[in-house]
């Protein structure tokens, strides 16, 4: 994008330098990742609208290894999804869905009439289970997702937070156990708190 008042990011190039800023730093948290749909705000604190102007500033630096970028995301904008067992690492818009996601990328399971379980993947940093084979989309944390048609959380609050990457692998059988039990306490906690709930749907 290069409209009067934003320099957005339409693709990060595999031999550009933004990429291998996210090749340093995508799972590391010392410093966001740069994905399309991202806008450039600053260069070393000087704001930027227009892409002469970053050249302009770019090129008229000194030591062009060290520049400050500032940008901005929006909240339900696309997220970066990864899916290491297909060496496959992209930015997704929230509103794909994962069964189309998972065919193009080529993850494998064997899910046809009912969900036999080979579809399962797991984000490891919150241990949340991804069950590929649903009309769950990508923008949805699925276990936020059923709370909030539930009524028990805003539906804004089921989204996943794209200023992290999804990074999914086949669950393990502990890691389904791990996140049954975590429900489990969860939804007891719940029920002790407020009384039992039943979900809608």
């Amino acid at each position: 994008d290069n409209s009067p008042t934003a320099v957005g990011v339409t693709e990060v190039l595999s031999e550009g330098s933004a990429a291998e800023h996210n090749a340093e730093h995508m799972f590391t948290g010392k410093q966001n990742f740069i994905q399309r749909g991202d806008v450039l705000l600053q260069v070393n604190g000087i704001s930027v609208n227009t892409k002469e102007k970053v050249v302009d500033i770019v090129s008229g630096l000194m030591d062009k290894s060290r520049i400050q970028l500032k940008f901005s995301r929006e909240r339900t904008g696309f997220v970066q999804v990864g899916f290491p067992a297909q060496d496959f690492s992209m930015a997704i818009s929230p509103k794909a869905l994962w069964a189309n996601v998972a065919q193009s990328v080529g993850v494998p399971y064997t899910c046809r009439e009912a969900c036999d379980g080979s579809c399962l993947h797991v984000h490891k940093p919150t241990m949340e289970i991804y069950r590929l084979c649903t009309d769950f989309t990508v923008g949805d944390v699925p276990s936020k997702y059923v709370e909030a048609r539930g009524g028990l959380r805003e539906e804004s609050e089921a989204k996943f937070d794209n200023t992290e990457p999804l990074r999914l692998e086949p669950a393990s059988e502990a890691d389904i156990r791990f996140a049954q039990e975590k429900s489990r306490r969860i939804k007891e906690a719940r029920e002790e708190a407020i009384g039992p709930v039943t979900f809608l749907g």
